[in-house]
C-alpha cells in the first residue's frame, strides 16, 4: 500500500507553471496555424512584407526619378549650348546659361495699379521728377573691335573690407570710341523720360570742373548722335564690344553739345521696369563736315552731370 505523501508547496508551483506554459505554447500554434491558414485562404500579406515591399517600389520610383532628371538636365544643357552656338561651360562665361538669366522677365512690383489709377479710379497726387542714373556705363572701339572693356578697373574704394566700385560715369567720345550706357526704367507712372546731356565747361570754378575733366585741351564743343540700341535685357558686359553690340534701332537724336549747358532732348513714352540702351558717339564727318568730336568727362557719385534720364509723371 502506498504512502500517502502530501506535495511541498515549491513542488506544486513548478508543476503549474510547466502546465501552464505547455498550455499557452500549444495556444499560440493553433493561433499561428489558423492565422497562416486563414492569410492563405484570404490572401492577405502579413504587414511586415507589406511595408517592406512599399519601401522597395519607393526606392525604385525615386532612382528612376533621379534618372530621368539627369538625362532631361543633359538634353536641355546640350540643346541650350547648340542653339547659342557657346559650349555649356566657358572661360569667359563660367556662369550657366548666364544669357538665359538675364532674358528672364523682371516682375513688375506695382500690380493692378493700372487699374488702381485708371479711367475712373483713384485721383493721383503730384509728384516731383526722378533722375534716373545709368546702371551700366562701358565705351567700345572701333579700332579695336573684339576689344572688352574691363569693368571698375580705375573706379575701385579701398574699404577694411576690400574694394568696392565706385559710382562714377565716364562719357568719352572720340572718332573711334563711343559711350553705351543703359538704364532701367523707374516707378510707375512716371514713363515720361528725357535725356539730358550736362557737361560742365573746363573753366567752371566749381567743382564740376578738373579732375573730372580727364584730358585736357577739349573743344568748346562737340558733335554727338545719340542712338537706341536694340536690347530688351540689361547688357552682358564682360562679352560687350564693338563687334558683339546690339545694332542701332534708331536716332535720338544728333547734337552739338556746349559744355556748360544743359541740354534736354525730346521727351519720350519708356515703359517702367524695362531697359533703354543708348550710345553716344561721333557724328560722321560726312553728315556735318567741319565738326569736332573729343570727349573725356567723368561724372562722380550721384552728381547731376554727364549723361542721365529725367523721368516725370504720366498719371
Amino acid at each position: 500500500m502506498a504512502e500517502y505523501a502530501p506535495l511541498l508547496q515549491e513542488e506544486a508551483y513548478v508543476k503549474s507553471e510547466s502546465k501552464t506554459n505547455s498550455s499557452l505554447d500549444e495556444l499560440s500554434l493553433c493561433s499561428a496555424d489558423f492565422g497562416s491558414k486563414e492569410s492563405r485562404e484570404l490572401n492577405i500579406t502579413p504587414p511586415s512584407i507589406l511595408s517592406s515591399r512599399i519601401i522597395r517600389y519607393s526606392i525604385l520610383v525615386i532612382v528612376l526619378c533621379s534618372i530621368v532628371d539627369g538625362i532631361l538636365l543633359v538634353v536641355g544643357l546640350y540643346l541650350s549650348s547648340q542653339s547659342s552656338g557657346a559650349p555649356i561651360i566657358s572661360i569667359d562665361n563660367p556662369y550657366l546659361f548666364q544669357e538665359d538669366i538675364d532674358s528672364l522677365p523682371v516682375k513688375n512690383a506695382y500690380i493692378n495699379f493700372d487699374r488702381l489709377y485708371g479711367p475712373g479710379g483713384r485721383k493721383s497726387s503730384p509728384r516731383p521728377a526722378v533722375i534716373n542714373m545709368a546702371r551700366a556705363f562701358t565705351h567700345v572701339s572701333s579700332e579695336e573691335p573684339e576689344k572688352k572693356e574691363a569693368q571698375w578697373l580705375d573706379n575701385m574704394w579701398p574699404t577694411a573690407d576690400g574694394y568696392i566700385p565706385v559710382d562714377n560715369r565716364r562719357l568719352w567720345v572720340t572718332s573711334e570710341v563711343s559711350t553705351i550706357a543703359q538704364f532701367r526704367v523707374l516707378d510707375w507712372g512716371m514713363e515720361n523720360c528725357t535725356i539730358v546731356l550736362h557737361v560742365p565747361s573746363q573753366s567752371d570754378s566749381s567743382k564740376h570742373a578738373d579732375p573730372h575733366w580727364r584730358r585736357l585741351g577739349t573743344p568748346a564743343s562737340t558733335r554727338l548722335t545719340l542712338h537706341q540700341l536694340d536690347t530688351l535685357h540689361k547688357l552682358n558686359l564682360p562679352k560687350l564690344s564693338y563687334a558683339t553690340k546690339p545694332r542701332r534701332l534708331r536716332e535720338i537724336a544728333s547734337v552739338n553739345l556746349v559744355y556748360g549747358e544743359k541740354m534736354e532732348l525730346p521727351a519720350f513714352h519708356c515703359d517702367s521696369g524695362s531697359f533703354y540702351t543708348v550710345e553716344v558717339s561721333c557724328v560722321g564727318e560726312d553728315v556735318h563736315p567741319g565738326g569736332e568730336c573729343n570727349l573725356d568727362y567723368l561724372a562722380l557719385d550721384r552728381e547731376l552731370t554727364g549723361l542721365y534720364i529725367r523721368q516725370t509723371q504720366t498719371i
